[in-house]
């Protein structure tokens, strides 16, 4: 290390002035002389600071003599320059500091904090204000009926609430004439010109709703699902296509058996629309029915007819023209294999009816249901077998396959939902089926700028129209509507066409969802007793009075702190807290109290997360369990200055620390010889360059400093 030491000395320094030590240097010298001779600024300057960071692994008296050469090699001016300056930059930033925190008063004061986190510390009304994670929040308008108590704030007309089945439905009276009322309350959105989109409605069953597509069920409804396992014709009569000059009723049960359409014309039905045969050659055809049946059967349908004699479905096959016929709505005839049976069961009194045929050939037996109920059971053409890809008609009678119809048979009437399956469906799914186009319910509405609203109910067209809700998911159904104004009310009629049956109605909820916007109040219920009131922090969406005695409210205005009369005299937060010397002054000490209004924002929740307030007490009064002594620091930024003043300190130390390690302790050492010099053990320059020494200091200012970062985040 002799030999490094010599190479850096001065770059003026020559070979020949060296030559006086060249009894001492070695081959290894020389190399280090020549080498260094050469070295750039930016080589030296690496070296330097790799020496600082690593002297504490050196030995003593290696590291003088480092020392010695960083502080004379002239390469290294500009950088002894910058340390030196740096560290006279330290040294009064530190006194600084030292003055600064010798002038800071501290003064006891208390804290005390709602967080709004138990409402039983609040006063507040439980309808408008609801607390959520630590907030105060505002909650929306009731705009969803759901209970008991929800509905009873409307109007029942042959309607209830059934408190064990938690719905709304029908009377037995309701039930007995078919229909029944709900008025609901007036909902007050609490904005001006406020925009009613949607009627969200959730019922326990069906209503008009088509059986499920491709074979499938469905399980939303706490009744009256249906499993579709064995449907292999379903047409549900809502729209006629035209392809390629046909005209075609789709199939819906994934067997693509799609009827094409003779005459036949749309209509209203039960489910939405129906199919109207108006008793002139009209029909639809299925050649080949591929997936036809051949041992087990159900066919149903909705009719609504005045006639008889007339042909509703006649499957003919090779085997038979007559292999399955279901005829005659005054009277239901049932052929089987070309063998018929009368049932007794009527239809044609001009009201839509559900009817179910099913026979089993195990055991002959043909069973009819009418309006979900069993009518019918009679035994025909037991062990028979219907042919396969023979011709399916509705709404007329075939003498053979596909053709040779009878005029005088032509159905005349309306159908709907047709649906063959290839198995026996048994009394409870086919009360299901039933049932799912049994209900109705209707909505009408209205929307008023006044509480006491006149505007009639109205429809999509008027007074005399309905909106009729439709399916959306699950089991909710929706009417989108586009009422204006503050307030909005509806009128909804619930239909049953099965005695002692009714539709349920779960919950009914109106969209969009507004918010209170009349800035609903909370206060403290408990007063903080108080000398002098010093700061108020709050966070949130609102405005506030305060007071001394919870019986005058107090607000700022104009400079003065005057009674508040509503809530319509209210401060904000930052005017408050910038206005408490004021306040101190004019109102005095006492107990505080807060009145915080939350902001009115109609479209979405104002909120208030929590109130600060720091107070003096006076010299004669005891700090309470739920306050905490607290330094006084009243300008943040001085606060902020201090935290890092504090650290600087510890980083002056430290650079102090590596300048006087570096530059000043060659004072010690002699400066016209490059001679090793003999030092004790006992010296003070000894222990200043003891490696264990450097390493425990360095190893102390770190840990302070980060400590001091963690105080300065947390």
């Amino acid at each position: 290390m002799h030999l490094l030491n010599q190479s850096l000395a001065k770059k003026t320094v020559k070979m020949k002035k060296l030559s006086k030590y060249l009894h001492h240097l070695t081959a290894e010298d020389y190399k280090h002389i020549k080498r260094l001779r050469h070295a750039s600024f930016l080589q030296i300057f690496l070296h330097f600071f790799n020496w600082i960071f690593s002297r504490p692994s050196k030995g003593i008296e290696v590291v003088k003599n480092d020392v010695y050469v960083f502080s004379y090699h002239p390469k290294l001016k500009k950088a002894r320059l910058l340390l030196t300056g740096y560290s006279l930059l330290a040294i009064l930033i530190a006194i600084f500091v030292v003055v600064a925190m010798l002038s800071i008063k501290y003064e006891p004061l208390n804290r005390q904090l709602w967080d709004f986190s138990d409402p039983a510390e609040y006063i507040f009304n439980q309808s408008e204000i609801g607390f959520e994670k630590g907030k105060a929040i505002t909650l929306p308008i009731k705009q969803t009926l759901s209970s008991n108590r929800d509905f009873t704030e409307g109007l029942y007309e042959d309607t209830r609430y059934d408190s064990g089945l938690s719905v709304l439905k029908l009377t037995d009276k309701g039930m007995l004439y078919g229909s029944g009322f709900y008025t609901s309350q007036i909902i007050d959105s609490t904005k001006s010109g406020a925009s009613w989109q949607q009627v969200n409605i959730l019922t326990d069953v069906p209503i008009a709703k088509p059986l499920p597509d491709n074979a499938g069920f469905d399980q939303d409804f706490f009744q009256a699902n249906m499993n579709m396992l064995g449907n292999v014709l379903l047409l549900h009569s809502d729209t006629i296509r035209e392809e390629s000059g046909l005209s075609k009723v789709l199939d819906a049960s994934g067997s693509n058996n799609d009827a094409q359409n003779i005459g036949v014309t749309i209509a209203d039905g039960i489910f939405s629309n129906s199919l109207y045969f108006d008793g002139n050659n009209d029909y639809l055809q299925i050649y080949p029915f591929l997936s036809f049946p051949e041992e087990e059967i159900t066919t149903m349908f909705w009719i609504k007819s005045k006639q008889r004699d007339q042909a509703i479905v006649s499957y003919a096959s090779t085997v038979n023209r007559n292999d399955w016929v279901i005829f005659d709505p005054a009277d239901i005839l049932v052929y089987v294999n070309g063998f018929g049976i009368r049932t007794g069961v009527s239809v044609n009194d001009g009201e839509w009816h559900h009817v179910a045929v099913t026979w089993k050939s195990s055991t002959g037996t043909v069973t009819v249901y009418k309006d979900g109920y069993f009518a019918s059971r009679k035994t025909l053409a037991q062990g028979g077998k219907f042919g396969s890809f023979g011709s399916l008609v509705i709404g007329e009678e075939q003498d053979e396959i596909g053709g040779a119809f009878n005029p005088e048979q032509t159905y005349e009437g309306y159908l709907d939902e047709i649906a063959v399956f290839n198995r026996v469906l048994n009394a409870i799914e086919i009360n299901d089926s039933f049932r799912r186009g049994a209900y109705g319910l209707k909505l009408q509405i209205r929307a008023c700028e006044e509480s006491v609203c006149e505007n009639p109910f109205t429809g999509p067209d008027g007074e005399d129209s309905y909106y009729i809700p439709s399916y959306a998911e699950a089991n909710r159904y929706i009417v989108t509507t586009d009422k204006q104004g503050r307030y909005f009310q509806f009128r909804l009629e619930l239909n049953t066409i099965e005695p002692g049956s009714s539709p349920g109605i779960l919950s009914i909820d109106i969209e969009p969802q507004y918010f209170r916007s009349d800035s609903p109040s909370i206060q403290n219920k408990v007063g903080i007793k108080y000398n002098v009131l010093n700061e108020i922090e709050a966070h949130g969406d609102a405005v506030m009075q305060i007071s001394n005695d919870n019986k005058v409210w107090y607000y700022y205005d104009s400079g003065q702190w005057k009674p508040a009369k509503d809530k319509g005299n209210s401060s904000s937060i930052s005017e408050v807290s910038d206005n408490l010397d004021s306040f101190n002054q004019q109102v005095g000490a006492g107990e505080f109290f807060f009145k915080m209004f939350l902001a009115p924002n109609s479209d979405k929740p104002s909120e208030i997360d929590s109130l600060q307030i720091i107070f003096d007490r006076g010299d004669d009064q005891n700090v309470i369990t739920d306050t905490t002594e607290y330094l006084n620091i009243r300008n943040g930024f001085v606060q902020n200055l201090l935290v890092l003043m504090v650290g600087w300190i510890f980083v002056v130390f430290i650079a102090l620390f590596h300048y006087f390690h570096l530059h000043y302790s060659q004072m010690l050492l002699p400066v016209s010889s490059m001679q090793k010099p003999e030092v004790k053990k006992s010296d003070s320059v000894g222990f200043f360059f003891d490696p264990r020494f450097g390493q425990m200091i360095e190893a102390c200012s770190v840990i302070v400093i980060i400590f001091v970062v963690l105080i300065i985040l947390f």
